[in-house]
């Protein structure tokens, strides 16, 4: 690989990471309006079924693609982590 080919990657793996980062923006405004369901319908913030539901649809998801199953599950944790700490300011604010 030379400098340039190097330069090209870096350029394309920001432009990926920027589109990560603005993906899970859109997330966690979907979950403002969970939170909200949540409020209204008076639901509990976390559900685990739910959540073990999604990881494990996930998990096979990147083992298609060829991802490390684990690597994924712990990604997926932190943001549903975050969803859920989000969820729980809102409510708290409403």
């Amino acid at each position: 690989m030379s400098i340039i080919d190097l330069t090209e990657t870096r350029k394309k793996l920001n432009k990926l990471d920027k589109e990560l980062i603005r993906i899970l923006s859109k997330r966690m405004s979907l979950a403002e309006d969970v939170a909200k369901f949540k409020k209204v319908h008076d639901m509990p913030i976390r559900q685990p079924e739910r959540e073990e539901e999604i990881i494990q649809s996930k998990r096979k998801l990147a083992e298609k693609l060829k991802l490390n199953p684990d690597f994924i599950e712990k990604i997926l944790q932190i943001i549903m982590d975050e969803g859920s700490r989000l969820q729980e300011e809102i409510i708290n604010k409403l």
